[in-house]
C-alpha cells in the first residue's frame, strides 16, 4: 500500500499506484497497455475516474471501467507542465471504493 497526504492534510491510502511518465512526445501515443482512462488523461488534460460507478469526484470526468482490469476503480491523474503534459498517475483505492472521508 502506497501512503500520501490527501486533502485537508488527512493520510490516504492507495492499493496500488503507477505513473506513466512521457519521456518522448511521441510516449502518449505508443501501444503499451495503460488502461483507457489513464488515455484520455493525458490527451485531455483532466482527471478520469473509472469504474463500474461513478466516482463523484468534482472537476473529474467519469469513464466506464478499464478493459485491462475492470473490477478495479481507477483514478488517473494528468501530471502537467506548462508546455506538454509529464505524464499520468493512476491510483486505485485499497478496497472496493474509495474511502469517502478522503476524497
Amino acid at each position: 500500500m502506497r501512503r500520501w497526504t490527501g486533502p485537508a492534510g488527512r493520510r490516504s491510502t492507495a492499493r496500488s499506484v503507477d505513473v506513466w511518465l512521457f519521456d518522448h512526445e511521441d510516449d502518449r501515443h505508443r501501444s503499451a497497455p495503460h488502461p483507457a482512462a489513464a488515455v484520455v488523461a493525458a490527451r485531455t488534460g483532466r482527471p478520469q475516474y473509472a469504474a463500474d460507478h461513478p466516482g463523484g469526484l468534482p472537476g473529474v470526468d467519469d469513464q466506464p471501467p478499464s478493459a485491462l482490469d475492470p473490477t478495479r476503480p481507477l483514478l488517473c491523474v494528468p501530471l502537467p507542465t506548462r508546455r506538454a503534459p509529464l505524464g499520468v498517475l493512476t491510483l486505485s483505492p485499497p478496497g472496493a471504493r474509495w474511502d469517502p472521508e478522503t476524497r
